[in-house]
């Protein structure tokens, strides 16, 4: 009897033991992980060639959704590997390798080309490190589109140097678009450089270079550059059609015309005492656009060529003989005093002896004239 319990027992365990075998492959929900060696074609080895119902024979793999696989194919010597995930209710067309549909694809199921994200990457060491991208999009098969690398260029262990080199695609050729070069220590680029936003620090460099794209007439954000090659310390500064000209303090004064009298009839500074054969050498510039000479001894004054704009005041603090001689090189200048016009390069003096408070006023009249509004002078030839 107890023979008989024990063999019933047995083959009951038999039993269960025998429905465990022919169970469901995996539980419900759970998900697997398959690799391959091709992405499509059918063939054993193939992305493909899982079956989503799992029917087939002898693929029976009833996919489901979140399944992966990992595919790596061999072109040449050059291996490829890509990460797919299963979409059980995926219906994109196929289109290799972002999507790809099973042999027994019916409604819907699709494989997809999986995004790898991840905190870090280090790349298997190269004689020339970098990598390579390529966009379905391309005309025809997919085709490279740009390039990244670093290359080692020099240096001994442990004092290496690299650049780093961007490529792109353009007219089909492979093409540098921009180089930090390590011997220059700076980025390197042919391309011209359109930025909205603003640059951060200093800009060196041939400001030639900087300007040769660039208007430089004088209108709105229009760069200013120099005009002239013998713009000097200290001149200043005149617009023109292309840049800025250096002027001088007589040439300003020849551009302004008319407005310089304005400014120099209002000139006011402390009169030059001095004598009368010192006025050439100390009563100057600014002096000769306002300013008064006070002459305390005798002597010859020798006065400047008339330019636009003079005017001045000459008085005596002496009984001496003072003399007023006009400029006598290249065209002699003339002096008109009190309306009366004298000879070219005639003088005109207090007398032989001067009195005090006599005073002539002296203002540019023409080019080479004087007029001369005086008290106690005469012409040295009356006319």
């Amino acid at each position: 009897m107890k023979k008989m319990f024990f063999l019933i027992l047995a083959c009951f365990a038999l039993m269960l033991n025998t429905s465990t075998l022919f169970a469901a492959a995996r539980p419900d929900g759970k998900k697997t992980m398959y690799l391959a060696t091709a992405l499509s074609g059918g063939a054993s080895g193939a992305l493909d060639a899982f079956d989503i119902t799992g029917a087939g024979t002898p693929n029976t793999y009833d996919l489901v959704d979140g399944d992966t696989c990992i595919v790596t194919t061999l072109s040449s010597t050059t291996g490829t590997s890509y990460s797919y995930v299963f979409d059980v209710d995926g219906t994109d067309a196929e289109s290799s390798p972002s999507i790809i549909r099973p042999d027994d694809y019916d409604t819907a199921g699709v494989w997809r080309l999986a995004v790898v994200s991840m905190e870090s990457l280090a790349l298997v060491p190269s004689t020339s490190p970098g990598f390579d991208l390529y966009d379905s999009d391309n005309p025809g098969t997919d085709k490279w589109t740009a390039s990244f690398e670093a290359a080692y260029v020099d240096g001994a262990d442990g004092a290496e140097n690299s650049d780093i080199l961007i490529y792109i695609n353009q007219g089909g050729t492979k093409t540098l678009v921009l180089q930090f070069d390590e011997s220059d220590d700076q980025w390197e680029t042919s391309k011209a450089i359109n930025s909205s936003g603003g640059f951060v620090g200093a800009l060196t460099g041939n400001a030639s270079t900087a300007t040769a794209a660039a208007s430089q007439a004088i209108t709105d954000n229009a760069i200013i550059t120099a005009d002239a090659a013998d713009i000097a310390d200290n001149d200043y500064a005149k617009f023109t059609a292309n840049g800025v000209e250096g002027r001088s303090y007589s040439e300003v004064l020849s551009d302004i015309g008319a407005a310089a009298t304005a400014h120099t009839t209002q000139y006011s500074a402390t009169p030059v005492v001095d004598d009368a054969d010192n006025f050439d050498d100390n009563f100057t510039s600014d002096n000769l656009y306002g300013g008064t000479f006070i002459a305390n001894a005798a002597g010859t004054i020798i006065l400047p060529d008339p330019a636009v704009g003079m005017n001045f005041t000459i008085v005596l603090e002496t009984t001496g003989a003072v003399i007023v001689d006009p400029l006598d090189t290249g065209t002699a200048d003339t002096i008109v005093m009190n309306g009366l016009a004298a000879a070219a390069d005639e003088n005109i003096t207090a007398g032989a002896t001067g009195a005090l408070g006599d005073m002539c006023v002296f203002q540019y009249r023409a080019a080479n004239s004087w007029m001369a509004t005086c008290t106690g002078w005469a012409e040295a030839t009356p006319p």
